[in-house]
């Protein structure tokens, strides 16, 4: 089954590449793909991979996150409780 649509196109980001500017590259890029960028941290610890995570299956919401042009890799973990739809932990190899 396909899940609903999420009320909000949204995503949160958690910039954890130890680079200061790649959290804002990377939101400009998410809003220009339709999404609506509800925060912004910086993560204390660095981590080597951009992981992209789509907590519904919705087939608009994935078609936005396939061919991101930035290095990622896509988890799809459904859980409709989730406010937020999708999670961005940018890592050193985001290559934005």
């Amino acid at each position: 089954p396909t899940s609903s649509l999420p009320s909000r196109m949204a995503a949160e980001l958690v910039n954890a590449s130890g680079q200061a500017e790649a959290g804002n590259k990377i939101a400009g890029i998410m809003q220009s793909r339709g999404f609506e960028v509800v925060g912004l941290e910086t993560a204390g610890t660095a981590v080597r991979t951009t992981v992209v995570t789509s907590y519904t299956q919705h087939p608009s919401v994935i078609s936005k996150l396939t061919n991101l042009p930035f290095r990622y890799v896509l988890n799809i973990s459904e859980d409709p409780s989730r406010e937020i739809p999708v999670r961005v932990l940018i890592g050193q190899d985001n290559g934005a």
